[in-house]
Formats: C-alpha cells, sequence, structure tokens
C-alpha cells in the first residue's frame, strides 16, 4: 500500500491479505521484503543460518526431524529415500521453517539424482525464506542459494519456464543486477506471452521501480488472462490511488467488490470505499 493514511491503511491492507492469492503467490510468499544487494548488509553465512533456525526449532518438531534423520540414513533404496527428504521439506515449510526445508530439498535433489524440478523446488523453499527472512544480513546469503538451485534446475531442464521465472525474481530481488533478471523475465514473456508469473513478476518490478504506468498494464493484461483473480483491481485501484486517481480507484474497489464472494471482504470494502468517497 502507498500513500493511505493510516486508518485507510488498516482497512484495505485486512482486504488484501484476506483476498485469494493469485498465481505469483507462488514467487511472492506471504510476505515480500524490499530487494537487496550484496553490498547493503554484512552477509553472514549460510551454516551460520542454517544453524541457527535449526535452534529454533520446537522440540516436538526437532524429535520428528532428528527421527526422519535417522531413518534417511539408514535407507539404501533411492525412492524411498527421496520420499522421506520430501517428507521432511514439506512438513517443514508447513512450520515455515524455509532454510531447513530448502536445505533438505536440496540434499534431496543431490543424494538422489534429483530432476530440475526438484532443484527448483530447493530454490523455492530457499526463495521463500529469503522474502520472510526478518534478518537483512541474511537474504543475500539465501537469494544466492535460491539461484544456485534455479541455476542448476535450468541446467537439467533448459524449457523449464517456471525455473526461468523464478531465477529471474531472485536475481532482480537478490543482487546488484536487476536487469540481468529482467531480460530472463522478458525472456519467458517472449516464449509464451500468456506466463502468468512473468506477469506478475514484471509487473512487481514495475512498481517498485515507480513505473505506475506499466505496472497497471501488466495487471490489466493478468486480468485479461484470467479475469477470476479479482483481487487484481485492487492492486490497480491501490496504484491508482497512489497516483491521486481516486475517481479510477474507485471504480476498480468496486469492480472488485461487484464479484467478492467473501462476506467479510465485501464488508471491509464497503467501509473502505466510503471512508475513501467521504474525503474525496
Amino acid at each position: 500500500m502507498r500513500r493511505f493514511s493510516t486508518p485507510q491503511l488498516v482497512v484495505i491492507g485486512a482486504v488484501i491479505v484476506c483476498s485469494v492469492l493469485f498465481s505469483f503467490a507462488r514467487i511472492t510468499p506471504e510476505k515480500r521484503n524490499a530487494p537487496v544487494t550484496k553490498h547493503d548488509h554484512e552477509e553472514r553465512p549460510f551454516e551460520a543460518i542454517l544453524a541457527d533456525e535449526r535452534k529454533l526449532l520446537p522440540e516436538g518438531l526437532a524429535a520428528e526431524i532428528a527421527t526422519l534423520d535417522k531413518a534417511i540414513a539408514a535407507e539404501s533404496n533411492v525412492l524411498k529415500k527421496a520420499a522421506l527428504f520430501d517428507t521432511l521439506s514439506s512438513r517443514l515449510s508447513a512450520r515455515k521453517v524455509y532454510v531447513l526445508a530448502g536445505w533438505y530439498a536440496e540434499q534431496r535433489a543431490k543424494q538422489t539424482n534429483g530432476s530440475g524440478t526438484d532443484w527448483a523446488l530447493a530454490g523455492r523453499y530457499y526463495h521463500s525464506a529469503a522474502a520472510n527472512s526478518q534478518h537483512p544480513e541474511d537474504m543475500p546469503t539465501l537469494f544466492e542459494s535460491a539461484i544456485q538451485c534455479f541455476e542448476k534446475a535450468l541446467e537439467l531442464e533448459p524449457k523449464n519456464l517456471t525455473a526461468k521465472v523464478m531465477l529471474g525474481a531472485c536475481i532482480v530481488d537478490g543482487t546488484s543486477d536487476p536487469m540481468k533478471g529482467i531480460s530472463l523475465l522478458l525472456e519467458v514473456e517472449k516464449a509464451d506471452s500468456t506466463n502468468l508469473d512473468a506477469q506478475f513478476a514484471l509487473a512487481a518490478f514495475a512498481e517498485r521501480s515507480q513505473q505506475i504506468d506499466k505496472a497497471i498494464a501488466r495487471y490489466r493484461k493478468i486480468l485479461r488472462l484470467r479475469p477470476e483473480f479479482i483481487s487484481v483491481h485492487l492492486q490497480i485501484g491501490d496504484l491508482l490511488l497512489s497516483q491521486g486517481d481516486t475517481a479510477n480507484a474507485v471504480k476498480e474497489y468496486e469492480l472488485n467488490l461487484s464479484k467478492e464472494s467473501d462476506p467479510e471482504l465485501k464488508i471491509n470494502l464497503e467501509n473502505f470505499l466510503r471512508r475513501l468517497k467521504n474525503n474525496h
């Protein structure tokens, strides 16, 4: 949200947080941090980040992880070992323990001769860890871990457009050369102009670089491709409002409202619109 008063932030923020997440939510987990570069903070080594996350595991989860660790070490069957790794990563991810989830997914890919898809999954977990990190000094290291996994995924599966989008997003957010990432995203768009992940990633970059018109154009394209993504109207409304175009922002919010099925969300948005119109 941008340039809202505090009451407006509370109301519309609740609406958007609760709204149905669309495709790009896979790229932008619960919270999207500002981009970092390797020169912004003194980086912590990966081993230290991993060790700290292990220390913070709840006792029950730590015991479960220890049991699965022993089972993996004792398992000689590759398929069964892979399944155990998958269980570990999945359970850790569900608890938002993303660094460990990524590490186990990476070990799975290494120890079971994993596919590009397996490496991409490890990259996704590391990306989630970076995007949700509360420690700026950890973010460059985590983005680099994600980048390495996505690069390995593309070595094995050069046509994996999802992995290429994720790699581009990580380079944009986690390095000092965002245009390299943008180039990858544009390559995906050229190969498949309907790729929603690429469109969302490019829209997010346009927003962050204050290319508001370009961001709005990409969000409108997403709506043409997937009209059911009604929450995109909220994002467009937000951008228009940030430019002082209240009248057209209201139209976008009302488009969302007319299609919203959740009663609580409808009430929140109705209240927000009433305040917005009264203050205009």
